[in-house]
């Protein structure tokens, strides 16, 4: 346990910390909503394909 706290508290990890939460906190499509442009959330499987077919 103490050498995960040990981490926790080393400049690495605070820095990808940091970076981490910056990326996290990026615009959507120019609104800052407290969400990820990564996070689209889950996509049933029948959206993924009819967005398939229609790509292709």
């Amino acid at each position: 346990m103490e050498e995960i706290l040990a981490y926790w508290e080393s400049e690495d990890f605070q820095a990808r910390s940091r970076q981490a939460t910056e990326n996290r906190n990026t615009e959507v499509e120019g609104h800052r909503d407290w969400t990820s442009k990564h996070g689209g959330g889950s996509v049933s499987f029948a959206t993924t394909q009819e967005r398939l077919v229609s790509f292709f």
